[in-house]
């Protein structure tokens, strides 16, 4: 089995895309895993998982000679609205050359009984 290990963006936090992954590239690295978590990226709206969006993401990581694999875009798969946000995520992962996506799954509403 062939392994592949990818630099995850958010080491770079704070810089722009174009130079991390130009960084990346020089590190010898083949592959990237892009972070799209809006924790960690407040400005990240649903608009930000574009199909233009995600083409201008795949020129730059392609001019840098990388691959991707896998994109990490964490969210709670348990809001109402989460199938069409996670579709969106799907959509651009794929359009960007990822066959994984990396999220949570949700949190568990415990209702505590008492005797």
């Amino acid at each position: 089995m062939n392994q592949i290990i990818a630099v995850n963006t958010l080491a770079y936090h704070g810089y722009e895309l174009a130079e991390v992954f130009e960084n990346i590239s020089k590190s010898g690295a083949k592959y990237v895993e892009p972070v799209f978590i809006k924790t960690y990226y407040h400005e990240l709206t649903e608009e930000s998982f574009s199909l233009s969006n995600a083409k201008e993401i795949k020129n730059l990581i392609n001019n840098a000679g990388l691959t991707v694999h896998a994109i990490a875009a964490h969210m709670d798969l348990g809001l109402e609205n989460s199938s069409e946000m996670f579709l969106r995520r799907m959509d651009f992962g794929k359009e960007i050359g990822a066959s994984i996506i990396n999220t949570n799954a949700t949190v568990k509403q415990l209702s505590l009984i008492h005797i």
